[in-house]
């Protein structure tokens, strides 16, 4: 059995805590451990089997060689000789030193353990993997890769190509390196990650084009949300995600979300370490595998289509409504350098202050022989307009109705239309029903992908009622008088 060297540290030591906190719990390692390897015994346990394990960040290895351990002790019991080879990389010098020295003592020879910057280097550049399964840091940034990273992402077959997040939050390039790592033959992929992963980043933006990928090529296969309380330095909600190139036949394109994030599926432990104070039960280890191995729907679970992950992001215009008055004023207000020739010659006709709408303005510049060019047409609506909600629509071309309107940049809103949602009907009953002069700019269309899990598993809980709340308060406040009677009386 794999003990890693931090476990048997005292528990009352603050240098247990402090140390331990960027390594991953085990009983995290062998829920994700399990899970990852579920459903692929027949594959695995074949006598003269290789298989290679790969963590391309993995410090001291315990995720790395706990797996090894299972394939082991299950191959075992079967007998079936089963070889399986570590790989992984790691930034620290001194965590890639424990890694190596702990698999050099365990009896292998960590041949596969490199040294360096994953995302800068892959040190298994040609090398594809059976199994991947990883804790990347959570919120980490990458403004020293940078440079590097970006460059790779333009070559459409690289790592990076399906886009990049903020530089902020480095997790997700480590999950387009694992999956860019998959074996066509067939791979498994666990990878932790906190909520960030599940939604940062709108329609067109690197985190969404990245969940995109991921379900067009339909590979993901599962998100798990964890219980709360498992990792020593941090409280934060945290999710297994699941990723397979070869899905059974029911599990392609689909996704099963399982909210494991409940009491039931842990222990309180005796004592917290740092933040940790819960372990994953055997009975919530094995109850998650469980609904994972059923992939369908139940109470704590949904099987979801890809496409509802999907939305379309529109763009919803209204039109701009000017009048125009008091235009002496403005020029007069206006910077000198936004001032010319052009515009004082309107502003030196007679009655221009007069209040007209947009059409009746440039008529009335028509009818005095003021050619309007390009330039001055928007100069005039820039600095002599006003917006009016009375006035009428405002035509691209000035007394041309056949133009296009002009959109007002101040009302423009935006939709995120579900993509098994009809676009036209929803525009029809959600926008125009309160905005009757909206129209939508479809070339500015953009898709959009989400996983919003704690929305699908939000559960109503119904406020308390005034009645109950004035009844404690009442209660308070008889405590209150009964204690301060109590202190005179003595």
């Amino acid at each position: 059995m794999y003990i890693n060297r931090f476990d048997i540290l005292s528990a009352q030591s603050s240098i247990y805590v402090s140390f331990c906190a960027p390594y991953t719990p085990r009983d995290i390692v062998r829920l994700m451990t399990e899970i990852t390897l579920l459903g692929q015994e027949d594959k695995i346990y074949q006598d003269g089997k290789i298989i290679s394990v790969y963590d391309p960040c993995c410090g001291t290895g315990g995720i790395l060689t706990l797996t090894k351990d299972t394939i082991e002790e299950t191959a075992k019991e079967r007998r079936v000789d089963v070889t399986v080879n570590l790989f992984g990389q790691e930034l620290n010098d001194k965590t890639y030193a424990l890694c190596k020295s702990d698999i050099i003592m365990k009896g292998d020879e960590a041949k596969g353990i490199a040294v360096g910057d994953t995302l800068l280097v892959d040190e298994f550049r040609d090398q594809k993997f059976n199994f991947m399964l990883a804790n990347p840091p959570y919120g980490v940034d990458w403004k020293r890769e940078y440079d590097s990273v970006s460059a790779e992402a333009e070559d459409k077959n690289s790592r990076f190509a399906p886009g990049l997040p903020d530089k902020s939050d480095g997790q997700l390039l480590f999950t387009l390196h694992m999956l860019h790592k998959m074996d066509p033959k067939g791979s498994r992929v666990g990878i932790l990650s906190n909520g960030s992963p599940l939604f940062n980043g709108g329609a067109g933006s690197g985190w969404s084009n990245i969940r995109k990928h991921m379900l067009d090529n339909d590979l993901l296969d599962a998100i798990i949300a964890l219980p709360g309380g498992l990792f020593y330095g941090t409280g934060i909600a945290t999710y297994l995600w699941i990723f397979d190139n070869k899905k059974p036949e029911s599990h392609k394109n689909k996704v099963l979300l399982i909210n494991a994030a409940k009491d039931e599926y842990v222990q309180p432990m005796r004592k917290n370490l740092g933040m940790k104070n819960v372990l994953v039960s055997d009975y919530g280890r094995s109850e998650i595998g469980r609904i994972y191995h059923a992939f369908e729907t139940c109470d704590n679970a949904k099987l979801m289509d890809k496409d509802d992950f999907f939305y379309t992001y529109i763009t919803v215009e209204r039109p701009l409504r000017l009048i125009y008055k008091d235009v002496k004023t403005k020029y007069a207000a206006l910077d000198e350098k936004k001032q010319s020739e052009a515009l004082a010659n309107i502003i030196a006709l007679d009655d221009i202050d007069t209040e007209r709408t947009d059409a009746e303005f440039f008529a009335y510049l028509e009818s005095k022989k003021i050619k309007t060019t390009a330039k001055l047409i928007k100069d005039c609506r820039t600095f002599f307009g006003e917006v009016s909600e009375t006035a009428p629509e405002v035509h691209v071309i000035p007394l041309d109705d056949n133009s296009d309107l002009v959109a007002d940049t101040n009302l423009r809103d935006y939709e995120s239309i579900p993509f098994k949602t009809d676009i036209q009907e929803y525009f029809q009953n959600e926008v125009l029903r309160f905005a009757p002069d909206a129209w939508m700019d479809r070339e500015k269309d953009k898709i959009g992908c989400e996983f919003p899990i704690s929305k699908l598993f939000y559960e109503y809980q119904p406020l308390r009622s005034v009645e109950d709340i004035l009844a404690d308060i009442r209660a308070l406040e008889e405590d209150e008088e009964q204690e301060l009677s109590s202190l005179l009386n003595d």
